[in-house]
């Protein structure tokens, strides 16, 4: 966990939103999504297969961390800076 903590959490996090579309049907199998053509009339997946191993890992990953707990030092650390990110969102109103 540790070892793999900035795979798992930085560059996975990235991967997942960027291209991994899950669908909410179980049944429904969805392919990572690369890209749209210019005009948007199609869009490029490439067969799950070749990443089977790397989602696996981001689902074991996200398991272990967040569910399981196993490294709680992380977890603090990590809504620490979720805290930082929160407060430095909210607008300051502006006094005249």
């Amino acid at each position: 966990m540790i070892k793999y903590f900035d795979i798992g959490y930085n560059k996975l996090a990235i991967f997942y939103y960027d291209h991994l579309e899950y669908s909410v049907d179980n049944d429904e199998v969805v392919h990572p999504h690369f890209g749209n053509s210019p005009i948007g009339e199609f869009g490029v997946c490439i067969d799950r297969k070749y990443y089977e191993n790397l989602i696996e890992f981001d689902d074991v990953f996200k398991i272990l961390l967040y569910e399981r707990k196993i490294n709680p030092e992380k977890l603090k650390e990590i809504e620490e800076e979720m805290q930082k990110i929160a407060i430095s969102m909210i607008p300051i109103p502006k006094i005249d």
